[in-house]
């Protein structure tokens, strides 16, 4: 049995097309997330007119995983590009 890639998950709506070409190989991107990707989600693709809140977290996205989150989106805007989790992960 081969051990599942790192899930990455969308929060809003977000292409799948524009961010399997940047995840490639390393990670499985969830488009629809369901209870259970976002339990074991290790990052998420954040759309700006998505509301990150208590009741996103009650769902499954961990605080530390959020801080990230809101971190990657922030450098995201300020650099115009796509930020990798790494990038801002510790």
């Amino acid at each position: 049995m081969t051990a599942r890639r790192p899930v990455v998950v969308a929060l809003g709506t977000v292409d799948p097309a524009l961010v399997t070409g940047i995840l490639g190989d390393t990670a499985e991107f969830v488009a629809q997330p369901g209870p259970e990707d976002l339990a074991v989600a290790e990052g998420a693709i954040v759309r700006a007119d998505t509301v990150v809140d208590a009741a996103l977290l009650a769902a499954g996205v961990d605080a530390l995983e959020a801080g990230w989150i809101a971190e990657a989106c922030t450098t995201s805007l300020h650099v115009h590009r796509p930020v990798r989790m790494k990038e801002v992960r510790p």
